[in-house]
């Protein structure tokens, strides 16, 4: 049996202040509207939905 593979996000006070919100809103955890965004991310891309980024250079970093 394969695992899932884990990515570990840096998110700033405010995004993890929000997501718990709203994980406590709706009564799931915050890694479950994780995968569920980068569920309908995937799904977007493959309708040929293009993801709008407004990243500065300073903000990139390369791999």
């Amino acid at each position: 049996m394969s695992k899932n593979p884990r990515t570990t996000a840096t998110l700033t006070a405010e995004q993890g202040r929000l997501l718990r919100l709203m994980a406590e809103r709706r009564k799931v955890s915050v890694s479950w509207l994780i995968r569920h965004a980068v569920d309908r991310l995937i799904e977007d891309e493959s309708k040929g939905l293009q993801l709008t980024l407004d990243i500065s250079p300073q903000d990139r970093k390369q791999p």
